[in-house]
């Protein structure tokens, strides 16, 4: 068991010194190193050494694993449309029209329906009002299946547009959906370096569709190349196929695949977790036998189930310490965190925050933001007019973000009280007083359990603190209460009607274990070929990397299996036995810079600072991450 060598970071304060204003008070950037939140512990004893993560975005390949375990690629972006089954009927289409509506309507009807009238784009046909909700179900099958029109119910009338009808030029007529088939589409969707909610935005505009009737099981990394499924809503599969000729073009590009008819869409949350490759470059100060040592002990003795970094936000000020005045019920507090001036922003978003701070004018300062500011834009609309409700405008920010801020604290104190938990008992067995996962739920340790080796410190769990989960009976558990008390936040305050925000908590497993972990060793001389390929480079035929004998350069490719809701940071963190954080990877790498890495080391520089005038507009940006959604060990 080791312990991280980070500096201590110092509180968020307010200092007066900034380059745009001298009177201008700014809130200082709050660092956000490891130790302060609390992932301080290693579980293996090997030595540590250093490596480049994320060089190219191929050195970070994500596929989602399905509930069913299965791990999602995208092999085929074809699709071959069944041959349709020929239908035989009974009686002739107007026999059965007649039967429904007369016959003088069907007269009328056929008349309509082979002449001239039918190429007018504003041309239709109306029948009778009819108050039986069945024969007006019958009717619309029978015009749509025999005629191949379009209907639609007015006032209890059913309507028929031509197909000639200019309003569905262009765009897929959900009216005409056909009656054997489910009205979702799965598809599988692979990305290289995009936003995920980006990307299907992208898509549903090519499509002539809203992005609101995808729906996916999480998000994936931007920085990187990821696979997963997406479903979708009344699109066929064949307009999804059609589109590859246009997203190849892209820069990136994107793949689409795998099309399939299915019963209900994706909901958050919906797979059992992701299949990781992972490349870390520029590896320094470790023989071949020391990576092997490290992959193995990683292999046997698992790695801390921290959260990542990324859990507690990109820009300036933590989302925990947001999530800390909103349990306060400061509100106000929770809104000037967000709206203030902070360090390291873009001009313009700093001149934009001090002209509202100065002014309380939030209508002109609407006009001032820069893009990417999504929540501090919904707040503003909200206190528009004067208005200092600060709690009410709290529920114009998306509830997901919302959970952000309250999830933050409550997984920094989750981190902290793992390290205390490991440090003060080590991680061989559970304790008395320990809680336990069961098939039945959670239960407590007792001398009796530990006397007859009932549990091992797998099944061991901390709670994500909240109104429906329990303390450990130990000194863990007093130490949750003493950790809260220095933010003056206490147990009562998690039970609350309030809706905006949710502090039910939930349970996490303390060691996690990666599965199917396979890894190889690489020497190389040029950083610009993949070492790892993509399901896109497979399908265009990529040949598998090759090691260079006596390469300037040494790599390790590892790929595993984590479940739902863990961060593979925290797993290849443990193999390298050191922090995560982009400024020690900066420095590590730094010390023996080549024309290789140089504009490399600049590039991530620049990645550090240019989240910090954003917010995070999904649920997380996440190595595997899921919000909380029940109370579950891996939440």
């Amino acid at each position: 068991m080791t312990s991280t060598n980070t500096a201590t970071a110092t509180a968020t304060t307010a200092t007066t010194t900034n380059t745009i204003n001298p009177n201008t008070t700014i809130l200082n950037k709050s660092e956000r190193t490891e130790d302060k939140l609390g992932i301080k512990l290693f579980l293996g004893k090997t030595k540590p050494w250093s490596g480049l993560l994320k060089q190219r975005f191929s050195d970070f390949i994500v596929n989602e694993i399905d509930e069913e375990g299965v791990v999602t690629h995208l092999k085929d972006v074809t699709f071959k449309e069944e041959a349709k089954k020929e239908v035989t009927y009974e009686f002739a289409p107007e026999q059965e029209l007649e039967k429904l509506v007369g016959e003088a309507k069907t007269k009328e009807f056929v008349e309509f329906f082979n002449g001239p009238n039918k190429s007018d784009a504003k041309s239709s046909f109306l029948f009778e009002p009819n108050d039986s909700k069945e024969q007006r179900t019958d009717l619309h099958k029978l015009i749509k299946t025999r005629y191949q029109l379009t209907t639609e119910t007015i006032d209890g009338k059913v309507k028929v547009w031509p197909e000639a009808n200019t309003k569905k030029k262009g765009k897929f007529n959900e009216r005409s959906w056909p009656e054997d088939k489910s009205k979702y589409i799965q598809f599988v969707l692979c990305k290289e370096n995009r936003d995920t909610m980006d990307t299907i935005s992208m898509i549903s505009r090519m499509l002539g569709t809203s992005d609101k009737n995808f729906s996916i099981a999480g998000t994936k990394d931007k920085r990187g190349i990821t696979t997963q499924r997406i479903t979708v809503y009344k699109v066929t599969p064949d307009r999804l196929a059609n589109l590859n000729q246009r997203l190849s073009t892209q820069r990136p590009p994107i793949g689409l695949g795998e099309y399939k008819f299915v019963n209900q869409h994706i909901r958050l949350g919906d797979l059992m977790g992701n299949r990781f490759s992972v490349v870390i470059r520029e590896i320094q100060d470790a023989t071949d036998q020391d990576i092997i040592d490290s992959v193995e002990s990683f292999k046997k003795t698992g790695f801390i189930n921290y959260f990542g970094l990324q859990r507690f936000g990109t820009g300036s000020i933590p989302t925990y310490e947001i999530g800390i005045a909103m349990i306060q019920n400061n509100w106000k507090k929770a809104v000037d965190l967000i709206l203030d001036p902070r360090e390291g922003e873009r001009e313009e978003a700093t001149k934009a925050r001090q002209y509202y701070k100065d002014t309380g004018d939030a209508k002109t300062t609407i006009t001032m933001l820069p893009r990417g500011l999504n929540a501090e834009k919904k707040l503003l609309i909200a206190l528009k007019g004067g208005s200092t409700n600060y709690q009410d405008a709290f529920y114009s920010i998306p509830r997901t973000l919302r959970m952000l801020y309250t999830h933050s604290y409550q997984s920094l104190i989750w981190n902290l009280m793992a390290s205390q938990r490991i440090e003060m008992f080590g991680f061989d067995k559970p304790i008395v007083g320990d809680l336990v996962i069961e098939e039945a739920g959670v239960d407590y340790v007792t001398e009796e359990d530990i006397k007859n080796n009932r549990y091992t410190i797998h099944q061991v769990v901390l709670p994500l603190i909240g109104s429906n989960t329990q303390l450990p009976k130990n000194i863990i558990g007093e130490l949750y209460i003493k950790e809260m008390e220095k933010s003056n936040i206490n147990l009562s305050q998690f039970t609350t009607k309030n809706r905006l925000i949710d502090l039910r908590g939930g349970y996490r497993k303390l060691i996690e274990h990666a599965s199917d972990c396979t890894y190889k060793i690489f020497n190389y001389d040029d950083f610009t070929i993949p070492l790892a390929l993509s399901d896109i480079d497979y399908l265009n035929g990529s040949a598998e990397p090759v090691d260079v004998p006596n390469g300037k350069h040494k790599a390790l490719r590892i790929c595993f299996n984590l479940q739902s809701s863990t961060y593979a940071t925290m797993a290849y963190r443990e193999i390298l036995k050191t922090s995560s954080d982009m400024s020690s990877q900066i420095n590590m790498i730094s010390k023996n810079v080549n024309s290789n890495n140089k504009s490399i080391i600049e590039k991530k520089r620049s990645l550090e600072n240019e989240t910090e005038d954003k917010k995070e507009n999904t649920q997380e940006e996440s190595n595997n991450e899921q919000p909380l959604k029940k109370q579950n060990i891996n939440e």
